[in-house]
């Protein structure tokens, strides 16, 4: 869940070589600081270098053309771009009225300040980000979300049986970031 401490110096130190969302995952190298390299969560505010309430044309300079992007089939005037192949580690940021109004991925790489990420557990996140909001999927079997509400930051918990204990037990699959006082949009 955490890096060592001298891994955060080495990345600080000399840079690191990212993925740049983008199809076929091209890579580029990147020093410390660029925009690209940024996998900071900060809830609330940011997930990587998107901020909320930017407009669509400000991520899409910083993330290129999206590989995808749907208009939610419902009243909410919510619109998904996302960048990456479904499956595999992607990033989805949602609009409202041209403005980035949530932000989520499923790449660990993406962590907060304090190493929070799609490796920690729930027992953690319950530890570090409650009181927590649980809203269960209607469209996904077997998927909650663990909403920090207050503090803009929410994640995505799948669970299966363990077929040798028959107890539950989760993974979490994503972590997003909204406005602080809104719930996680879930479609």
């Amino acid at each position: 869940m955490h890096n060592h401490p001298d891994q955060n110096m080495l990345r600080r130190t000399f840079g690191t070589i990212v993925p740049v969302l983008v199809a076929g995952c091209v890579f580029v190298a990147c020093e410390a600081g660029d925009g690209a390299a940024d996998r900071l969560i900060v809830p609330g505010e940011r997930l990587g270098p998107v901020r909320l309430q930017a407009t669509r044309a400000e991520v899409r300079r910083l993330l290129g053309e999206p590989d995808g992007t749907w208009v939610v089939p419902n009243d909410s005037g919510v619109e998904l771009d996302l960048w990456g192949p479904p499956g595999s580690p992607h990033l989805v940021v949602y609009y409202r009225d041209d403005r980035a109004v949530q932000i989520h991925a499923t790449d660990p790489a993406y962590e907060t300040a304090d190493g929070f990420s799609t490796r920690s557990t729930i027992d953690a996140i319950r530890a570090r980000f409650a009181p927590l909001q649980v809203f269960v999927n209607p469209y996904e079997e077997n998927t909650a979300y663990y909403d920090a509400t207050g503090q803009g930051i929410a994640f995505v918990v799948t669970y299966a049986e363990d077929v040798a204990t028959g107890k539950l037990l989760g993974t979490t699959a994503a972590v997003f970031v909204h406005l602080p006082g809104t719930e996680v949009l879930i479609y």
